[in-house]
């Protein structure tokens, strides 16, 4: 059995042969990691029974092996059975306390299977762990919910009234202000520092840039865009304002202007503006789930650091508001 060569295999995408590797070599004694990664090729290759099963048949040899619970936990995550799996990562977790993976994945089970308030508590006390693949399933089902029941990314509408104003102030005392509330994530007291200075007579494509992620970040697409579309017609966009205009779209459900604008921005640099993780819920929306997370996985691995500070923000930001009665 050569599970390593057989997991470079699962990696490229070489099922069969990879199913092979694990069968040649020492098969006499039972090995667990070996169901595990068998498992794997199964699920990679679209056949989740099969890779349950597997699971299922390891644990009646080795009951107390806890990497083989949590797979079958997080396979049963991904057909959708959250009752399965939360007893999955249960046991994982009486076999493991101290397994902050596994307490990651309960608490998803649970908020999957309505039990909101228990899952919040966990990730409060807890926080995220950083798994890759966790986040990417986290992400998957959160935007799943907000594609379907309208949930966690809804537009809001900021109050305060988009109109043009006349005495500013001193406008480099509004930026070091703004500044500091940027790094500090006070989006709504960043955009009262430069929201005056965009809706003034001379815009330039910073300030624009900088209210309509405020307002990104708050959760006001509409009003994002707004700050955009004050710019000349017919100027080439940077590609962060592109990204942010494609991004907003997207939330406003602008399918194909979003499609159009996040595919004209060049990633060559260490940040994407969010396009790998947009992109991915793109696919989500034309139901391509398997396309869908290699995208994700590309926005938590490759640019994990962009997408920390956006995307996954808003992420937590949104999921942890869900129950305004669990104590901060």
């Amino acid at each position: 059995m050569n599970l390593t060569k057989a997991q470079k295999l699962l990696a490229a995408g070489r099922f069969a042969d990879a199913e092979t590797a694990l069968q040649t070599g020492e098969t006499s004694r039972f090995d667990p990691r070996r169901s595990i990664v068998l498992a794997r090729i199964h699920a990679e290759a679209g056949e989740m029974d099969r890779a349950l099963e597997e699971l299922a048949v390891a644990l009646q040899q080795a009951p107390g092996h806890a990497p083989t619970h949590l797979y079958r936990g997080i396979f049963s995550c991904d057909i959708g059975n959250a009752d399965q799996a939360r007893i999955c990562f249960e046991k994982v977790l009486e076999l493991q306390p101290q397994n902050d993976l596994a307490w990651s994945y309960l608490a998803l089970a649970l908020c999957m299977g309505g039990a909101d308030a228990a899952g919040l508590k966990i990730f409060r006390e807890r926080g995220f762990n950083d798994n890759r693949w966790f986040l990417v399933r986290l992400a998957e089902w959160m935007e799943t919910e907000w594609l379907e029941n309208s949930r966690f990314f809804a537009p809001q509408a900021i109050e305060k009234p988009f109109e043009e104003t006349g005495d500013i102030g001193g406008r480099t005392g509004r930026e070091r202000r703004a500044m500091k509330h940027f790094r500090a994530k006070r989006y709504r007291e960043m955009l009262d520092e430069l929201e005056p200075l965009a809706l003034g007579p001379r815009l330039d494509e910073e300030t624009a840039f900088a209210c309509a992620l405020a307002c990104e970040m708050i959760g006001d697409n509409t009003r994002a865009l707004a700050h955009i579309n004050r710019l000349p017609e017919g100027v080439d966009l940077p590609d962060a304002l592109l990204a942010a205009r494609g991004r907003n779209q997207m939330r406003l459900g602008l399918w194909e202007e979003a499609a159009e604008d996040l595919g004209r921005v060049l990633i060559i640099g260490p940040e994407d503006y969010g396009t790998n993780y947009c992109l991915g819920v793109l696919c989500l929306s034309h139901r391509e789930r398997r396309r869908a997370r290699r995208l994700l996985f590309r926005a938590f691995s490759d640019y994990i650091v962009d997408t920390y500070e956006y995307q996954f923000w808003q992420m937590t930001q949104a999921l942890l508001a869900g129950d305004k009665s669990l104590p901060d």
